[in-house]
């Protein structure tokens, strides 16, 4: 009986002892798993840092980048403002320039159309002087053949009155076309041809007073006589005025 007690003693405590084992195998088991699973956890926290420091990188070269090309754009929106605003200031100072010697060959223009037309008008009353001059001179001389002498008149006085209108006709289309640069050298001629004008005029006038003293009162001396003053004046302006047309179809070729 008593063997048999110890036996079952035994046996009770063997089973508490493997109960013990089991136990703690058990919590070896578990504290195995729970290693595990802390190294897969550390694994993947260091995984996930090093993504988050690449990404993080990744993100500050991107701002980088953003950056300069906001910084690139910001200077090129600035040179092209600095850029524009010059050729704007450029601009205005030519289209300022070129308003200005606008207005400078109009004024000259103005001032040498209105000298020209002083000129021909002037020219006008010399021509005007000279026909009274003759006429009273006729008269003053017996047998003098009025008729021809006022034919005479009435035939240049017209084309001398043509060419003046076709002059300022010119003039006044050249400046529409805005040839400014043709105008100066033109009046130039023009006046030099004029003054030429002028001289010889008035050399003929005193070669004419000259021959009217020297003349006698008959007709036969009347019909010698050299031509009239406004027959020379007639001539010789179209002479001029011809070679005004020829320098004109030079310029617009």
């Amino acid at each position: 009986m008593a063997a048999e007690l110890s036996y079952l003693s035994a046996i009770e405590e063997s089973v508490r002892q493997l109960s013990d084992v089991e136990r703690v195998r058990g919590i070896s088991l578990a504290q195995q798993e729970s290693v595990s699973l802390a190294q897969i956890i550390k694994a993947q926290q260091q995984r996930h840092e090093r993504d988050l420091a690449l990404l993080k990188l990744k993100a500050e070269q991107e701002a980088l980048e953003c950056q300069r090309q906001l910084e690139e754009t910001r200077n090129k929106t600035a040179q092209a403002h600095a850029e524009s605003l010059q050729q704007v200031v450029k601009s205005q100072r030519e289209v300022t320039e070129v308003l200005q010697e606008a207005t400078c060959k109009i004024a000259a223009q103005q001032t040498e159309t209105a000298r020209l037309t002083t000129d021909a008008a002037r020219q006008i009353c010399e021509m005007a002087e000279l026909t009274r001059t003759q006429i009273s001179e006729a008269i003053g001389v017996s047998g003098v053949p009025l008729t021809a002498l006022y034919d005479r008149q009435r035939q240049h006085l017209p084309d001398f009155m043509k060419q003046l209108r076709t002059k300022a006709e010119t003039d006044k289309h050249l400046r529409d076309k805005g040839e400014d640069d043709k105008m100066p050298p033109l009046r130039k001629k023009q006046r030099g041809l004029l003054l030429r004008l002028q001289q010889e005029k008035g050399s003929h006038s005193d070669d004419d007073t000259k021959d009217n003293k020297a003349a006698s009162p008959g007709t036969t001396g009347l019909e010698t006589r050299s031509p009239s003053p406004i027959s020379i004046s007639s001539s010789e302006t179209s002479s001029i005025m011809q070679k005004l047309k020829n320098m004109r179809s030079r310029m617009d070729e």
